[in-house]
């Protein structure tokens, strides 16, 4: 059997806030909008065959996303991330005590080495508009 991810389902707290991020940071610019079931809805494209499926929602959940990179493209995004001022770190465990998933662990050190789905990688946290933990990692 061959499995391959199709998308990931977000609620997010502002679909427009959070695609301008998205488009902003990790360059992800083909975007279909609607509205689903009366809650406005967004189709974020990440590659050819794997989507970002966000819906606007006052409900707040964090997640976590991983996204594997080329060197180039890990290197271009970490300066992305570092010009916006966005707070990132080499931390992987729990809630901070002020209730962002990384909170004090964030702490503007990294990228560091982690295990991913393939082995070991370069990887660096950080956290979009909505709470959500994002990662992008390299194994170049």
């Amino acid at each position: 059997m061959s499995i391959t991810l199709d998308h990931v389902g977000l609620l997010v707290r502002n679909i427009d806030e959070t695609i301008e991020f998205y488009s902003r940071i990790l360059g992800l610019d083909k975007t279909e909008k609607s509205v689903d079931n009366g809650l406005e809805f967004a189709n974020i494209q990440i590659s050819d065959t794997t989507a970002f499926a966000i819906w606007e929602t006052a409900e707040r959940q964090c997640q976590h996303v991983a996204f594997a990179l080329t060197g180039n493209e890990f290197d271009e995004i970490f300066l992305r991330i570092k010009h916006a001022g966005i707070r990132y770190g080499n931390a992987t465990d729990g809630f901070g005590e002020d209730g962002n998933l990384y909170g004090e662990k964030l702490n503007m050190k990294g990228p560091d080495l982690e295990i991913g789905a393939r082995g070991i990688c370069k990887s660096l946290y950080f956290e979009d508009p909505n709470g959500h933990s994002i990662e992008i990692l390299t194994y170049d």
